[in-house]
């Protein structure tokens, strides 16, 4: 949420114009780790998949790494 609340202040719009705190509930259930993944849950459609999912992908990313306890770079490929 706080990551959602601070791309709606830098674009000037609500925070669940973003997606609304059930889809962000759903990202912390599922954690996507890619966009396809994420085009999966409900409440992310195309355009929002465009605008948005991106970073939280990314930040779904970094969270699952530092959880781990190490980096995912070696696994790639």
């Amino acid at each position: 949420r706080d990551h959602r609340g601070k791309i709606a202040s830098e674009q000037g719009i609500p925070p669940f114009v973003i997606f609304n705190n059930q889809t962000l509930e759903y990202f912390a259930r599922i954690k996507p780790e890619s966009i396809q993944e994420g085009m999966q849950i409900r409440g992310v459609g195309t355009k929002k998949a465009e605008r948005f999912l991106p970073e939280f992908v990314a930040l779904i990313a970094e969270h699952l790494e530092s959880s781990r306890g190490g980096s995912t770079e070696g696994n790639k490929g």
